[in-house]
């Protein structure tokens, strides 16, 4: 969730694509979203459905290449809660 909640995403609306009473994401939709999106966005995609073990991860170096500061340092500190949770 923290990477969904990323301003550049949230800017794409993602949120309507996410049930938070239900715990789900609907990220096939999300994925049929994202063809028009830069690769920066569909990089940050990746990044949160692989932390969400929905989809397939990002590439390390697409984390590195695509992102911006701002964006990797979400997906890092997203990295960093997932992992303090015990990568639940």
């Amino acid at each position: 969730m923290h990477v969904l909640a990323a301003p550049v995403l949230v800017e794409k609306d993602v949120m309507r694509h996410v049930d938070l009473e239900r715990r789900e994401i609907d990220f096939p939709g999300l994925q049929k979203r994202a063809r028009a999106w830069s690769d920066g966005e569909r990089t940050m995609l990746a990044a949160a459905g692989a932390l969400f073990g929905r989809l397939p991860g990002a590439e390390l170096r697409d984390l590195v290449s695509d992102l911006d500061e701002r964006n990797l340092r979400r997906v890092i500190d997203a990295m960093l809660v997932y992992r303090a949770r015990g990568g639940r």
